[in-house]
């Protein structure tokens, strides 16, 4: 992380070295590993938290989503604009 960078990339930069290190799937502990990204997640902010994406990699389940927004709009009333899956 160089002081350059833009605060999202420094976040981004330091939850995949805790992920290098720490996951379980390269041996780490599970626990070590969510503490570590907890901690990242923290030193960044709560607003930081909640822009996660996993739907970006995945075309099927956007596609699902999707699908399921407009048919959540046409079947309940009242949810038209305000309908966040």
């Amino acid at each position: 992380m160089t002081p350059g960078q833009p605060r999202d990339a420094q976040w981004a930069a330091a939850r995949r070295a805790a992920g290098r290190v720490l996951h379980p799937d390269r041996g780490g502990d599970p626990v070590a590993f969510m503490a570590a990204l907890t901690a990242i997640d923290e030193a960044y902010g709560p607003a930081r938290r909640q822009s996660i994406s996993v739907i970006g990699r995945h075309p099927r389940l956007r596609r699902f989503i999707t699908t399921m927004r407009r048919v959540i709009r046409r079947v309940v009333p009242g949810t038209r604009h305000c309908t966040r899956l």
